[in-house]
């Protein structure tokens, strides 16, 4: 796996070619551990208390392309998305 840091943004060349081949990047101590908690207990919360049964999504699993994903993710303008496996 690829890792990138911190000091290697904005984004450099390198990067933005990791990211059209590969559709992600890792990037080393973006958050603190501080931030990286707050975020898994926010998220833990969110899910304990959310209904999911009438709820809508942009994505799923097997009809939505990466290519998808990107163009709605560079829309949105959003600075960061989180994924745990």
């Amino acid at each position: 796996m690829k890792y990138f840091s911190t000091n290697d943004l904005p984004l450099n060349d390198e990067m933005i070619k990791f990211w059209n081949d590969n559709g992600y990047l890792v990037i080393e101590n973006f958050n603190t551990d501080k931030e990286c908690d707050e975020l898994m207990e926010r998220s833990s919360y969110l899910i304990e208390h959310n209904n999911f049964n009438n709820q809508k999504s942009i994505f799923d699993t097997v009809n939505t392309s990466r290519y998808c994903f990107i163009t709605w993710f560079l829309k949105t303008k959003i600075t960061s998305v989180y994924v745990y496996f």
